[in-house]
């Protein structure tokens, strides 16, 4: 809302410069660029306005916009989704803890267009003594949606948007917390303008593969990099979804 206000007032202070024979100096004129361009900007950046709630059995999942104060447990879910806590892993896990905290952080902190954080919050109702009650609420999940270049070996033509960083909390996998994230994204790229979303899976991960599938995402092609060309890692395929809108 406060980009847009910001668009109509350049708008506005423009057309009264050019159109009803204001004199002001060239000043003013950049400064309606200014404005104008600062709104735009704005826009771009309202990530998540609005949050969402969905009712999953016994629980209420909430999907909003990460903040600062969520980078401690954002950064657990992401270690422990990603990395484990055994073997040489084991043995440098609280500096890829730290590690991913501050990128993170820094990211959370950023002012970077067509960039959000999504966090997902789970409160879980059950009786006791006969009353009905809330508990209390935890972050389930986390995903992050930003605007990507693509790159020389690449064939899309020009930016694009692409989700990372999907994890949800092992005690809450299974419950719909990751399709609740996705759908959110969906939500946001819809509002920013675009109309398709990718993603990147790997070959062997078939639970991802199939959640993907679920949610509408399809192959595009598979990824390929000059690493590649020196030793065979796991495969990843690239995944993309057409939004139809806010659904």
């Amino acid at each position: 809302m406060r980009g847009l206000v910001f668009c109509l007032f350049a708008l506005r202070l423009r057309r009264l410069v050019c159109h009803e024979r204001i004199t002001v100096s060239r000043h003013c004129h950049w400064f309606c660029a200014f404005v104008l361009c600062w709104g735009l900007l704005g826009t771009a950046m309202q990530t998540f306005s609005e949050n969402t709630t969905v009712r999953l059995g016994n629980s209420h999942v909430l999907v909003r916009s990460a903040s600062l104060q969520d980078a401690p447990t954002l950064a657990d879910i992401l270690t422990v989704g990603f990395y484990s806590q055994t073997g040489v892993w084991g043995l440098i896990y609280p500096l890829v803890r730290l590690g991913i905290y501050e990128d993170l952080r820094q990211r959370l902190r950023g002012h970077t267009p067509y960039y959000v954080c999504l966090a997902a919050t789970l409160r879980t109702h059950y009786r006791s003594g006969g009353v009905g009650k809330w508990g209390p609420e935890q972050i389930a999940g986390t995903v992050e949606m930003s605007q990507r270049t693509p790159s020389p070996w690449e064939s899309r033509g020009g930016p694009y948007l692409y989700v990372s960083n999907l994890a949800v909390k092992p005690t809450f996998r299974r419950c719909g917390v990751a399709s609740q994230l996705l759908l959110a994204c969906d939500r946001v790229a819809w509002r920013w303008g675009f109309t398709d979303i990718y993603l990147h899976v790997l070959e062997e991960n078939q639970s991802a593969r199939a959640l993907y599938e679920k949610i509408g995402y399809q192959l595009a092609g598979m990824d390929f990099s000059p690493r590649l060309l020196c030793f065979q890692p796991p495969r990843r395929l690239l995944l993309r979804k057409r939004i139809r809108g806010e659904g």
